[in-house]
């Protein structure tokens, strides 16, 4: 049976007369005659001071062990220094006190048993010395080490007592590290809630910004033709343009409400889904405009699936497709490219158009800004490219675009797939 009773860390020579004392008042303990208390006060001081001069630092541990009927004192000292050599240490000659670590074979000619490890990596002894015959009881070796770690601060040494400040010290340090550390991931946490907090204050004031200019117009407008209406008898055409001015706010207000959307909890749309099957799907919905315009679809998929939200992706490809087909060339049959390519972690979705492109110089600033139109060739509420940005960055993607004015538009979009 080994029962653990010390430790104490070997950093100063203060500590040295410390595991001294330790290892006297241990040996009072167990009835260790006198001149067994020196023996192993001597040994244990020896040792301990050959690690401070030549491993700088160690660790003394006392334990009791009890085994077939006999007990004794173990005293295991380590070190993490370069090690030495064993041969002239532990020779049985005349022991030279110039050599370093001499005070090894001191210790060991003091004690019943003693062994020695040594390597590069550091050296272990542990030393042995019986004690009486009579065995002691789990509660007295029990009490034993309690005392030896619990001293009665009135019994300290100042250097004892300043130890124990010390290591109450650095139990504070590592406790004071940890909450930092803590405290640190807060504030990081804090600073990415700030940040996107920024962003939804940022959506807010242009929601409130497109509340009070987009809906003017129509409002007034509503507001004047009503006055008309009550001064004139026939008021058929004014009434019609009423509904159409109110038509424009309803579509106004359906735009906004697509955008609040996208802050809404979409995990139950997520599925598996063929870009193929999608994009004749949706050419379906614009087979009339096709056909009219003579334009055609063409599909280079070398990634046929992606794990995706399924109105995400709808929304994306039908609002490409309906800017390619808005903003034709008139000279020439629409021609529309859809392909995929795998590159790193994104499925990278590309729409392209021989249509009237666009300077980028010019508009790119503004391009993905919500209610952002650029000519007045088609009627819209400028938020396509917005909420098609929207929907790829939130969830690590992001969107670019090459444009020639006069010769098309191509929509790279970089899809990262949702988990499954």
């Amino acid at each position: 049976m080994k029962y653990p009773l010390c430790e104490i860390n070997i950093d100063t020579e203060m500590d040295v007369v410390l595991a001294h004392r330790k290892a006297i008042k241990l040996c009072k303990l167990m009835h260790m005659p006198t001149l067994g208390q020196t023996q192993v006060g001597t040994a244990v001081s020896e040792i301990a001071r050959n690690i401070i001069e030549h491993a700088l630092s160690g660790n003394v541990n006392f334990y009791l062990m009890q085994a077939s009927g006999k007990q004794w004192l173990e005293i295991v000292l380590t070190d993490a220094g370069n090690g030495v050599d064993l041969l002239p240490l532990l020779s049985d000659g005349v022991i030279d006190f110039s050599h370093k670590g001499s005070g090894i074979n001191i210790s060991r000619k003091l004690m019943d048993d003693f062994q020695f490890t040594s390597s590069a990596q550091g050296s272990t002894i542990t030393l042995q010395k019986m004690v009486t015959p009579a065995i002691f009881s789990e509660q007295t070796v029990g009490q034993w080490a309690k005392e030896l770690q619990e001293t009665d601060p009135e019994d300290l040494s100042p250097y004892e007592e300043l130890k124990i400040k010390n290591q109450q010290l650095r139990a504070l340090a590592k406790e004071l590290e940890e909450k930092n550390e803590a405290f640190e991931q807060q504030v990081t946490e804090i600073g990415k809630l700030n940040a996107l907090l920024g962003e939804k204050n940022q959506g807010l004031t242009e929601f409130a910004y497109t509340l009070s200019h987009d809906l003017k117009n129509p409002l007034s407008n509503i507001m004047l033709l009503a006055q008309m209406a009550i001064k004139r008898p026939d008021n058929s055409q004014i009434l019609e343009k009423i509904s159409t001015s109110a038509l424009v706010m309803e579509n106004i207000v359906k735009g906004l409400m697509q955008i609040v959307d996208l802050d809404q909890d979409t995990s139950d749309n997520i599925q598996e889904l063929d870009f193929q099957q999608i994009t004749t799907l949706l050419s379906g919905e614009y087979e009339e405009e096709i056909s009219h315009d003579k334009a055609t679809i063409h599909t280079d998929l070398e990634v046929a699936n992606i794990i995706y939200i399924r109105p995400y992706l709808e929304s994306i490809l039908r609002n490409l497709i309906s800017n390619a087909i808005k903003y034709q060339a008139e000279d020439r049959p629409l021609q529309i490219t859809l392909s995929t390519r795998q590159e790193d972690a994104y499925t990278v979705l590309s729409v392209s158009d021989n249509g009237i492109g666009m300077d980028l110089l010019r508009y790119q600033p503004v391009l993905f800004k919500p209610f952002k139109r650029f000519t007045n060739r088609s009627s819209g509420k400028g938020l396509g490219l917005y909420l098609i940005k929207q929907m790829i960055e939130k969830n690590g993607g992001t969107i670019q675009v090459e444009s020639t004015p006069d010769e098309g538009t191509t929509f790279h979009c970089y899809l990262k797939p949702y988990a499954s």
